[in-house]
């Protein structure tokens, strides 16, 4: 077995979250027939798995110059998500007062 596939099943274990997200599939599957769920459940980790090795391929194949680039801008993104969590608890905390 290829170490990039363990990889990207323990990746995925942990960005999924599926004992946290068990209800929410429950509820959206409740349509399907019983017998069919597995199926849906199926194909939509292959479709996921796919995805996650096309945009390891993708990466792989940009090269490094580029994924500098969108390295520094997820970190530009997350900081100003912090800001704005920062300033949304600061707002809070005077309301409180």
């Amino acid at each position: 077995m290829d170490g990039s596939f363990l990889s990207a099943t323990f990746l995925l274990f942990l960005v999924f979250d599926p004992f946290g997200n068990t209800p929410i599939v429950a509820a959206l599957l409740r349509g399907v027939a019983p017998g069919r769920r597995w199926q849906v459940v199926l194909r939509e980790c292959m479709i996921a798995y796919g995805v996650l090795l096309a945009g390891r391929w993708l990466i792989e194949a940009l090269g490094e110059r580029v994924m500098t680039a969108v390295e520094r801008l997820m970190g530009l993104i997350l900081s100003a998500l912090a800001v704005e969590m920062l300033l949304r608890g600061i707002q809070a905390f005077v309301r409180a007062l």
